[in-house]
């Protein structure tokens, strides 16, 4: 999730580059200060505070915090999201840097940090050869400013503040050079290489965990509609507080448009003043969490004890009897406390199958599959919104909904009040097998959905069902 908004974040960036570039007097003085306040400043603080909607709906918050001193840094990031029943989900990270080493606090993990490495940098953003390129670009359209059409207002007032309208009649080469940010974008960001997307993908949106990372997944092209901003300089004549809305509108394959909006505010201060201080866990309230404590946790401290995991693995071997397994000869087993404070029962059969079913904490099952995932294969060319033969698809329903009513009647309660059912989202054929799985439709925004993949065959049982927040 953190990722997403990261990326959101970076389109947000890109597009006041587009603005600076295009801001006719002011054009190269403003496009020169936000270069260097993201790439070349050592020593400032900034705050931003950004709103997201998607066609209309609030779908995220961002308040974040930066203050860099050299190599040290302080980053916080404070996420908000609205869920489906009223209430929002929130979660972020706190993260001290020095040089090359990091410690991070996560929200969902409260009271714990980890430690890890990264690239040394003294500035907000790292520049690479990659990026300079895309300044570059900047420049370029920058030099061209005079002579661009486009829809742009610029009203520079007597105490340099600049208020920017646009009406999103930009030239080509501004969408391009805007397209070129947002892939950068999401390959630093979220690992996704827009190099290896087909162009006419099938795949859609409501696929994956949310909306928005389906969007990182299918945008085949971003276009400026508007954007409205007013930039307020301090007495030295730097950036100051920048504030205002962009409208712009994501295109993907197979879905059509999307209107993303973005309001945003954002503060510079503490030039050359900002103080970040040395990581101390006693500041913060903190402990260390780490893969060696983590193990120790499970097995010692936060370890199920002896009935409660007879409990559960009854419960378990009864999930799996509903979903159309039937356990055999387990020649091994363990219990795990998951990360998300979820319990995890695991089967191992004589032939390596591994049985997985994760109980939340109210010990209703909100996860089962199998190890190998044989349903899941990268290589496969899925077929998005099959056709599903109606007898069939009655059959599959049937067994499905059963299978929620008996293992988690609340969700199953929720879905049939909202009027919710399980779509067929796409089917695939592996060694011979039909796979086919079905997810909540509408799928929640903040990831809550139900999904199950159905194997097919003379007796088709479920491979896989989640009914658990992505967080």
């Amino acid at each position: 999730m953190k990722k997403r908004i990261i990326f959101l974040a970076a389109v947000l960036t890109a597009l006041v580059l587009c603005t600076g570039a295009l801001a006719e007097p002011d054009a190269e003085d403003l496009y020169r200060q936000v270069i260097s306040l993201l790439f070349k400043t050592s020593n400032v603080t900034l705050k931003v505070k950004a709103d997201f909607s998607l066609n209309g709906q609030w779908v995220k918050t961002l308040d974040g915090l930066w203050q860099q001193d050299r190599d040290r840094s302080f980053r916080q990031v404070l996420l908000s999201a609205p869920k489906s029943d009223g209430t929002e989900l929130h979660n972020g990270y706190t993260l001290v840097a020095a040089g090359t080493q990091f410690n991070v606090m996560e929200v969902y993990h409260a009271g714990t940090y980890k430690t890890g490495t990264m690239a040394e940098r003294a500035s907000i953003l790292h520049n690479t050869a990659e990026t300079e390129q895309l300044i570059r670009l900047g420049e370029g359209i920058v030099s061209l400013a005079n002579v661009l059409p486009g829809g742009m207002g610029v009203t520079n007032n007597g105490d340099g503040t600049v208020r920017i309208e646009l009406n999103g009649n930009m030239p080509e080469i501004v969408s391009g050079v805007l397209n070129q940010a947002a892939q950068f974008a999401v390959k630093r960001y979220f690992s996704i290489d827009p190099d290896q997307l087909e162009a006419d993908s099938e795949a859609s949106v409501y696929y994956y965990n949310t909306v928005i990372e389906g969007l990182m997944y299918c945008m085949r092209g971003i276009t400026l509609q508007s954007l409205t901003a007013t930039v307020i300089p301090d007495a030295d004549g730097w950036i100051r507080k920048a504030d205002g809305e962009i409208s712009m509108t994501i295109d993907t394959c197979q879905d059509g448009p999307f209107e993303l909006e973005v309001r945003f505010e954002t503060e510079v201060s503490d030039r050359g003043t900002t103080m970040v201080r040395k990581f101390n866990p006693d500041d913060y309230g903190v402990v260390l969490r780490g893969e060696e404590e983590s193990a120790e946790q499970s097995s010692n401290i936060e370890y199920m004890s002896g009935q409660q995991i007879a409990e559960l693995e009854n419960k378990a071997k009864e999930c799996w009897k509903l979903a159309g397994r039937e356990i055999g000869e387990i020649v091994a087993d363990r219990a795990e406390y998951t990360d998300e404070g979820l319990n995890k029962l695991i089967f191992i059969m004589e032939d390596g199958t591994a049985f997985c079913t994760t109980f939340d904490e109210t010990n209703t099952a909100v996860v089962l599959f199998t190890e190998p995932q044989v349903w899941e294969d990268v290589l496969q060319d899925y077929v998005f919104d099959p056709e599903v033969d109606a007898a069939l698809d009655v059959e599959l329903q049937a067994m499905m909904n059963d299978f929620l009513w008996a293992v988690n009647p609340d969700k199953a309660e929720w879905m049939q009040n909202m009027g919710m059912a399980l779509r067929a989202e796409r089917m695939s054929e592996i060694d011979g097998v039909t796979y086919i799985t079905y997810c909540e439709d509408p799928m929640d925004d903040d990831g809550q959905g139900v999904v199950f993949t159905m194997r097919v065959g003379p007796k088709p049982w479920i491979e896989y069902y989640a009914a658990v927040s992505n967080g």
